[in-house]
């Protein structure tokens, strides 16, 4: 998930620190749904997501 936003492992386990990004619990392991994690990060932007 942290290669598809183009962010370091560190970042993304800051925003799941934060609660920033939904995700899920599966043992010790963390999983993502892209679709709800970047609708969660255009919508805390406040933004669309076509910004230019």
């Amino acid at each position: 998930m942290a290669a598809q936003l183009n962010i370091s492992d560190r970042g993304l386990r800051r925003l799941v620190a934060a609660d920033r990004i939904p995700y899920y619990r599966v043992g010790r392991e963390l999983r993502f749904n892209p679709a709800e994690v970047l609708r969660a990060l255009r919508s805390q932007a406040g933004g669309d997501g076509n910004a230019a």
